[in-house]
């Protein structure tokens, strides 16, 4: 599987109530990734709790004891 023509699907890694985690290979990149894909709640809800602006703003942050976020948005299956 393909998400967002750039992740190519190599493992499921857990499934919660919300989302699911993939280890990914980033085509742009040539790097494995995990991918959080949230498929349970729509798209006006995830922009509710989680705004662009703080979204971007996340990508920014790197710490040793954090997960990097490299990547985000909305798209079509």
């Amino acid at each position: 599987m393909i998400i967002d023509s750039r992740y190519e699907v190599i493992n499921r890694l857990g499934t919660g109530l919300w989302s699911t985690v993939y280890q990914v290979h980033d085509m742009r990149t040539n790097k494995i990734l995990a991918l959080k894909y949230f498929e349970n709640i729509t798209t006006q809800k995830f922009y509710d709790n989680f705004s662009a602006e703080d979204m971007h703003h996340v990508t920014k942050i790197i710490h040793q004891n954090l997960v990097r976020v490299y990547d985000f948005g909305v798209f079509k299956k």
